[in-house]
């Protein structure tokens, strides 16, 4: 629970302004059987193009190295900040390596490449022969074989290490639905679909709750600053990009819809509680602008136009 003083939530409100709140009754409300807005009340910016009013905790200055992981909008952000010139230390086009396979879609995963990185202990284990090749699903990868698997798990390893050199890490959270190892005990990145039905009794999907994703997250940036950089500075996001496919046994809408209210919980439950943490609403920029504007006609991918309006609103508010 987060208590704020009376005086000081009156103070919060009208330092605000106008975007603290929705909209008003107004005079004509009964007869229209709605409320209005005006100004920069939310209901009067909702479903145009949707910026929130920013308040940041820090800034980072003109020239910061950033090192991003987490989802596939993970790799938007980057190519927009590449593009925009900024150092980005985890990947970018020019290191030759699809950026698909850094992807990491749940807050369990993500810390896997980490401890490689530190411990310099990849455990081969955790690769596949599989139909369609050789496969680490607690990474992003499929190979033709073997040795090329390996040597690519290396190289994305290896460049998780830059994360000791970067000034901002940018982690944007997934969704909640995992697929566990019990063999090595092991949160996989995606669905082990090539070989579960041969192994039914070694895997286990699980749906995660907000303390086990509070705690994963709260370790993984715990776990980068005793081992890479003690005064780290974490932009948390939560991804807009719907969950594809479920094994929850409920409608896919009601499960992306309780991803993602579990995960932007999380992340602000993270960023009240660390003054070096701060959540960037990339999420709400996305579902609360016009839908024709923000996606692609599948509405699970978002319009890169929509990408750069968000980078330009986080470096409008955060390189100073």
């Amino acid at each position: 629970m987060k208590k704020i003083a009376a005086r000081q939530a009156v103070k919060n409100f009208r330092s605000v302004g106008e975007p603290a709140q929705w909209s008003f009754p107004g005079e004509e409300a009964a007869t229209l059987g709605y409320e209005q807005a005006s100004g920069e009340m939310a209901a009067n910016r909702v479903f145009r193009e949707f910026t929130p009013k920013i308040f940041p905790k820090f800034t980072l200055g003109e020239n910061p190295t950033v090192f991003t992981t987490g989802s596939c909008f993970a790799r938007e952000i980057e190519v927009a900040l590449n593009n925009m010139g900024i150092a980005i230390k985890s990947w970018s086009a020019d290191r030759g390596i699809s950026g698909g396979i850094f992807n990491r879609y749940n807050t369990f995963s993500t810390i896997n490449d980490f401890k490689f990185a530190k411990e310099d202990n990849y455990d081969e284990d955790l690769m596949w022969d599989t139909p369609v090749g050789w496969i680490d699903y607690s990474g992003n990868s499929v190979q033709k074989d073997r040795n090329l698997l390996l040597e690519e798990r290396k190289s994305v390893i290896e460049i998780h290490k830059n994360v000791a050199d970067s000034d901002i890490f940018i982690m944007t959270l997934g969704l909640i639905e995992a697929w566990y190892d019990l063999q090595t005990e092991t949160y996989l990145n995606f669905t082990p679909s090539e070989v579960l039905v041969g192994n039914l009794s070694r895997f286990e999907c699980r749906i995660t709750d907000y303390q086990e994703n509070l705690e994963a997250v709260r370790n993984l940036i715990a776990y980068l600053r005793s081992n890479f950089r003690p005064d780290l500075k974490v932009i948390l996001t939560v991804s807009p990009v719907p969950l594809n496919t479920t094994f929850s046994g409920w409608d896919i809408a009601q499960a992306n819809t309780l991803s993602k209210a579990v995960l932007r919980t999380v992340a602000q439950a993270v960023a009240d509680d660390d003054e070096l943490v701060d959540y960037f609403p990339s999420y709400e920029m996305v579902t609360l602008s016009d839908p024709q504007l923000a996606w692609y006609p599948d509405y699970r991918h978002v319009r890169h136009e929509m990408v750069q309006r968000i980078m330009r609103t986080f470096i409008e508010n955060y390189l100073k």
